[in-house]
């Protein structure tokens, strides 16, 4: 079974959970809930998966072995979405369950996209200027980041162009070389979804900003994704990070 982990209040992860086959929805709300059990096993490398276990998915255990892929909507477990859990211990109920579940995701043997990072459970949540040296690193040309004492400093961008990346497809009004850098700072990100910005109107078209995430109503992006849940390529992919 396919699941999609993702935020209590995410009302497009509840819908793709109807439309697509045989999929659940994972929310945080099921993590204080009885039945998980986390079982890890060493592998030579020094990495570690999971080795059975179960896991509670709506509401119903589930066992680890059923699941086929997971859709990581979940960039952090926030203490609002506990409702279940007292105020005075949701701080530090949220930062449990975000240990747990960086740890679980990890080690699952199945797909997982986007795989947690120790920055954020849904991929790398850096900061602009840290996306910034990384494309820059990848040869892309970049606008510098300004920031002062009152915060970031943003110049007037002409004309924005916005390229998504699903895996090895680009969705977006760009050409080639856009299309290829594009694929070239998610893979230096380790991420099989993630969202550019180039700056259109400039010579050069510098990258002005990511971030790992795929807005599904942009045509031909949700089927790109459940394509990408069900492809081997997504075992490979995720085992080599």
């Amino acid at each position: 079974m396919l699941i999609i982990l993702a935020g209590s209040h995410d009302g497009t992860a509840r819908e793709l959970a109807i439309r697509w086959p045989n999929t659940a929805l994972l929310t945080p709300c099921d993590l204080s809930r009885r039945g998980w059990r986390h079982e890890n096993t060493a592998c030579a490398n020094g990495s570690t998966v999971t080795a059975g276990g179960c896991a509670v998915i709506s509401g119903k255990i589930v066992q680890v072995e059923m699941i086929s892929a997971i859709y990581n909507r979940l960039p952090w477990v926030f203490k609002h979405e506990l409702s279940e859990i007292r105020k005075e211990d949701k701080q530090y109920v949220a930062a449990e369950m975000n240990a747990f579940l960086l740890s679980w995701l990890s080690s699952l043997r199945c797909p997982v996209v986007n795989r947690p990072s120790p920055l954020g459970l849904a991929g790398p949540n850096l900061r602009p200027e840290a996306w910034t040296l990384l494309a820059a690193r990848e040869n892309i040309p970049v606008r510098p980041v300004l920031r002062g004492s009152s915060g970031y400093q943003a110049d007037d961008v002409p004309r924005l162009d916005v390229v998504t990346v699903v895996g090895e497809q680009c969705f977006g009004h760009v050409d080639f070389v856009m299309q290829r850098q594009a694929q070239s700072l998610a893979k230096a990100a380790g991420v099989e979804l993630l969202t550019l910005a180039f700056d259109c109107g400039a010579s050069d078209a510098p990258f002005i900003w990511a971030e790992p995430w795929a807005d599904v109503k942009i045509p031909g992006v949700e089927n790109a994704i459940l394509n990408l849940l069900r492809e081997p390529v997504a075992t490979e992919r995720n085992a080599a990070l």
